[in-house]
């Protein structure tokens, strides 16, 4: 019997290689309540139209540049779960991948790969839910309007570029 091949999708930058791992796709999980709202989150954020187009974007995407970052997988006893990178593991399923670049990190680990200080909304969490929220669609605003991705350089240039124009205006 012919064993068949390993087709990993790697990643271009690879920022915490300590935490670098090529996962297999068939071992990879995403439990039912994240699954679940994920998909809520995805129907609040975007029409069917959009999602669609952004799923496409970031496909093109990964077959045109390839995978930019590891997609983050969270240990739990024996279960490997996807943490992020929900989006690009199931392009890489659909696109004959067996392998994944992963961050394999535990709990205690997560703030190493995403700190608090660098997420907008982690960071001005006090200024309330609806603060966040109105920033979150200033954000995709900003993007659209120059036909960029919602990859997570993208997200933190324009949150960058709205924030310094508040301040200019302010």
């Amino acid at each position: 019997m012919r064993e068949k091949s390993k087709k990993t999708l790697r990643s271009i930058y690879n920022k915490f290689p300590q935490f670098y791992k090529e996962c297999c796709l068939i071992e990879l999980t995403l439990d039912v309540p994240t699954q679940k709202r994920w998909t809520k989150m995805r129907k609040k954020m975007l029409s069917e139209e959009n999602d669609f187009t952004e799923l496409t974007k970031l496909r093109e995407s990964i077959k045109t540049n390839g995978l930019l970052h590891p997609i983050s997988v969270l240990v739990e006893g024996e279960t490997l779960k996807i943490y992020k990178g929900i989006e690009q593991v199931w392009i890489a399923r659909t696109e004959g991948y067996t392998h994944i670049s992963a961050y394999v990190i535990n709990k205690k680990d997560m703030d190493i790969i995403n700190p608090p200080e660098t997420n907008w909304y982690t960071k001005n969490n006090h200024l309330g839910k609806q603060a966040c929220e109105d920033h979150r669609k200033k954000v995709f605003e900003w993007l659209e309007k120059r036909g960029k991705s919602r990859a997570l350089e993208n997200l933190e240039e324009a949150s960058a570029a709205i924030e310094k124009e508040s301040l200019s205006n302010g």
